[in-house]
């Protein structure tokens, strides 16, 4: 009878996050919302378990219902959950995108479904608090125990958690969703412009700068490609904390008059547009976006073996950009510098046809079934 009614009743979700800042996993839930809108069989609204963040404003303008409380990693403020327990009781699915322990595990008390979305590892280079271990390990209870359904981004992911304690038999890997852009115009024209000389071969990332992912790596292969060569530029599209040690490794190379920073900038496309080889040199990449954009704008990504979930997604296209040291990769801008076919419209198809596989709109309807799944 239940299930019959659901036919003619909207399912009430409600995605839980922990704040509204710049981030994958915000950017994500951003553009996941806003395709769930469209589906009449959906009632989404989104919970923020802190109230301030430069992504607020976005979210509110979505026109879903937003709430945003103010509970900090083990909050022993009892007001403040039975807040929270108040508002998710009024939802029929739980869909919780970052863990917060006690906030969490009380919402395991509510009638609602819940599915756990695990967006990224614990990987190389990330820093580490005293409360981790506590923290995992109550994350593996609330995962085996507490939640109906987890996804993973990837099959990296899943297979990270697994190793880690994680059995919950009702999973699935369900990839990010991208929301492509309609075109590659800058977007802000507030905002300057840097010049990129377009008769050059151009290599580049966007990225934030910091330590695991990995950019000096890619200036150090720019530094060996680069030399005899005139008409190169690498275009390093972003910012963080890693600038300063990045510009200062630039300027001991001696290739400053080859490089371009753009530092933060909204029009990442356009530069991304720019490039004819696109780089991503981290590691333990839960999922990699940022590549499916790039292919999506027919642009051959270069990863690194140990690159984990973006690494899986480039051997499912073009594996022979998968390099393994800071030399191969060098390598690789090689061949592409002396076989510009490898950048014509035959390829480039190719790569996008591939990124295509990644619509949000997919995205949407495995949620979607999921939620029916465990109703």
């Amino acid at each position: 009878m239940l299930n019959v009614l659901r036919i003619y009743m909207k399912i009430k979700v409600l995605h839980i996050l922990n704040n509204p800042s710049i981030g994958g996993i915000e950017t994500f839930v951003y553009y996941l919302t806003k395709v769930q809108q469209n589906n009449p069989q959906l009632d989404i609204s989104l919970l923020f378990s802190r109230p301030d963040g430069n992504l607020k404003e976005m979210f509110i303008a979505t026109g879903v219902k937003c709430f945003f409380l103010n509970i900090k990693p083990f909050d022993l403020d009892i007001n403040k959950y039975a807040a929270f327990k108040k508002i998710s009781l009024d939802f029929d699915i739980l869909h919780f995108h970052t863990f917060l322990p006690i906030r969490d595990l009380l919402a395991s008390r509510s009638g609602s479904k819940r599915i756990f979305t695990q967006h990224s590892v614990d990987g190389i280079g990330r820093v580490t608090k005293k409360t981790d271990f506590l923290k995992r390990m109550m994350l593996r209870n609330f995962l085996n125990t507490k939640v109906d359904y987890v996804t993973y981004n990837s099959h990296y992911t899943k297979q990270f958690w697994k190793e880690r304690g994680i059995t919950n038999d009702h999973n699935q890997v369900v990839y990010n969703g991208v929301t492509f852009a309609a075109d590659t115009a800058p977007k802000n024209s507030a905002e300057p412009i840097l010049p990129v000389n377009k008769n050059h071969f151009v290599i580049g990332t966007s990225s934030r700068f910091i330590p695991w992912k990995r950019v000096d790596l890619l200036i150090r292969s720019f530094a060996l490609f680069q030399a005899g060569k005139e008409d190169v530029t690498l275009l390093l599209v972003g910012d963080g904390t890693e600038m300063d040690n990045l510009k200062k490794l630039v300027k001991e190379l001696n290739i400053e008059n080859k490089v371009t920073f753009t530092g933060y900038t909204t029009n990442v496309t356009h530069y991304q547009s720019l490039m004819d080889v696109c780089v991503f040199p981290s590691t333990t990449e839960a999922f990699g976006l940022v590549a499916i954009e790039c292919l999506y704008l027919g642009k051959p990504v270069l990863v690194f073996k140990d690159g984990g979930g973006i690494t899986e997604l480039i051997e499912k296209v073009e594996p022979e950009n998968v390099v393994s040291d800071v030399n191969a990769l060098a390598g690789a801008f090689d061949k592409y510098y002396q076989n510009r076919n490898l950048l014509s419209d035959e390829y480039r198809k190719k790569r996008k046809t591939f990124a295509e596989q990644f619509n949000m709109e997919i995205t949407a309807e495995h949620f979607f079934n999921i939620y029916k799944e465990i109703l």
